[in-house]
């Protein structure tokens, strides 16, 4: 299926740009909520619920982002 979705957007070349580059955001923000959730165990509390929310955000962010990315994908080929 992703090879479909390849063809879709080589025709396409700035949609596929603008997915791929969704893509790599949400991979970026992959790694910050494993990142911080290790961060938690060596700061006081205060810090450590702020750190929590921060991580939960980011997470709530990059499946965000990681929809858009595949919805572009698919509009893509239809454009």
């Amino acid at each position: 299926m992703a090879d479909n979705h390849s063809s879709k957007l080589s025709q396409h070349p700035e949609v596929e740009a603008i997915a791929n580059r969704l893509q790599a955001i949400a991979a970026q923000l992959a790694g910050v909520k494993p990142t911080l959730d290790t961060a938690i165990e060596d700061v006081p509390a205060a810090i450590g619920n702020t750190l929590v929310l921060l991580g939960g955000m980011a997470d709530h962010m990059n499946n965000e982002i990681s929809v858009l990315a595949e919805r572009l994908s698919l509009i893509g080929g239809t454009v």
